[in-house]
């Protein structure tokens, strides 16, 4: 492993070790505080959260899948300095979209984003750094037969 794998490592396990600080502070060390915000007269935040949650979701997954895949993305790295901004980016889309659907879940108590969690945990093992996973999609070729994801 090089120091880029071992970057993107740390970046992959900080998430995954956030969120599941997360699941034990709400589950574990304080589960009073489980649904907090969750408020039966006014539904509007918790709306707005769900909304935002599942969009992210679908978007963000997709995006983060497909990047790499992109013509102008294959174009762009040239370097490991470039690929590790292009897995930055898709480190980010996928964590945002983990973290924020597990936030409404617990602070609202919101079964709609449930399922998105595991979803987005399985889309982070689809992207995990690894030394092969570098060297194949550094050397992908633009041929020019694929149209733009």
């Amino acid at each position: 492993m090089n120091r880029t794998d071992i970057r993107l490592l740390a970046m992959y396990l900080g998430t995954l070790f956030l969120a599941l600080a997360i699941y034990a502070y709400f589950e574990l060390i304080k589960p009073e505080a489980f649904g907090c915000l969750f408020s039966e007269e006014d539904r509007g935040l918790r709306t707005i959260f769900e909304v935002m949650s599942i969009v992210s979701t679908m978007a963000f997954i997709y995006m983060a899948l497909r990047m790499i895949a992109h013509r102008r993305v294959k174009r762009y790295i040239r370097s490991e300095a470039h690929y590790f901004r292009v897995c930055v980016v898709r480190w980010a889309l996928l964590s945002i979209s983990l973290l924020l659907s597990e936030l409404t879940f617990f602070l609202f108590f919101s079964n709609n984003v449930q399922a998105c969690i595991p979803v987005c945990g399985i889309a982070l093992l689809f992207v995990w750094p690894t030394k092969s996973r570098r060297e194949r999609e550094m050397a992908q070729e633009d041929d020019g037969s694929e149209k733009d994801a």
